[in-house]
């Protein structure tokens, strides 16, 4: 990349192989090439080796759910469960065609909450991949804080329909449209991709009682 910039040239996917790079995490270069912007997403299985996403996700129907999973617990469960569920019984979606994807954004592996200036916790970062990996769940390293960019993203790699599960939450910062200021056409220019005819937004509502 030295001297080029990214309209000239992308790296997609990472790996290091061999006896070399034995203390080499591979998830970690993935979450290294998001954050230095070398490429706005990584992605990696279940096993935990990283993926080509334009292998991995083409000519797939894919389901994402975002969240920062710390921890993981029921609800976040209950949630994607109820969104696949429902993105299953669409008439255009091939049942055996789909991949599940959990997403992490940039974002949300840093508690800016409390500091503004933190960076991000690489082994935090990890531990929550290791829990969504153990569960059988693909992982998705972002850096799209807005959802129409998640959307965007997918949709050149895949022509099939793409779900999105969200909550209460994710509902009122979509129509929140101080996050479309930087847009020509603000939050009606978001929504033409949001909204389009091959992305369902699967809103599912939990109460957590004690």
């Amino acid at each position: 990349m030295d001297e080029l910039s990214r309209d000239r040239i992308q790296i997609d996917m990472i790996q290091f192989d061999g006896p070399s790079f034995e203390k080499v995490d591979n998830r970690l270069m993935s979450l290294h090439l998001v954050k230095y912007g070398f490429t706005d997403a990584a992605l990696f299985g279940p096993d935990g080796e990283n993926e080509q996403p334009s292998e991995a996700l083409y000519k797939k129907h894919a389901v994402v759910i975002r969240g920062r999973f710390r921890p993981i617990i029921n609800v976040h469960m209950d949630m994607l469960n109820t969104g696949v569920k429902q993105f299953m019984q669409e008439p255009d979606v091939d049942t055996k065609n789909v991949v599940v994807i959990n997403e992490l954004t940039l974002q949300s592996l840093v508690e800016r909450d409390a500091d503004p200036t933190a960076e991000i916790d690489e082994k935090d970062f990890l531990d929550r991949v290791d829990i969504l990996c153990s569960m059988g769940q693909t992982v998705l390293i972002s850096n799209f804080h807005e959802y129409y960019k998640l959307v965007a993203y997918l949709s050149k790699i895949t022509s099939l329909k793409v779900g999105v599960v969200l909550g209460y939450p994710n509902l009122e910062y979509i129509f929140a449209e101080e996050h479309y200021k930087d847009l020509p056409g603000g939050i009606l220019e978001s929504f033409a991709t949001l909204f389009s005819r091959k992305v369902k937004l699967l809103y599912t509502l939990r109460c957590v009682t004690e």
